[in-house]
């Protein structure tokens, strides 16, 4: 479209965290997995029984981070934050809970937004 700023199409990892859930957070990682350029999954300690789930997010893309015991929702976006860093340091982190289910283009919307907000 004529007029809208260029959007980088790199530089954009997404963050997810995860307690205790429902294999709906695979096709829901899959999906933020085709807009940005990483993804970190953060299990907060749900316990046994999930492993199944966090192997198919790990062979869909995503690095996973296991905390040994539930920490709360800021401990979990910190370490997936800081795992973000290690890997490359983007120019957006973009947290999400396990629930999330973006709508194409949604990164993009705001890559756009970002960049006319500096122009």
């Amino acid at each position: 479209m004529t007029g809208e700023s260029p959007v980088p199409a790199t530089g954009v990892t997404g963050v997810v965290t995860a307690f205790r859930p429902t294999p709906a957070l695979i096709g829901n990682v899959e999906s933020l997995r085709e807009q940005v350029d990483a993804v970190v999954v953060v299990d907060d300690g749900g316990g046994p029984g999930y492993e199944p789930i966090f192997a198919a997010l790990a062979a869909a893309g995503a690095e996973v981070v296991r905390l040994p015991q539930n920490a709360g929702i800021g401990a979990a976006l910190n370490a997936g934050i800081r795992t973000a860093r290690r890997h490359g340091n983007p120019d957006y982190i973009l947290t999400v809970d396990q629930d999330s289910l973006l709508p194409a283009g949604y990164v993009q919307a705001l890559r756009r937004a970002a960049a006319d907000a500096r122009a």
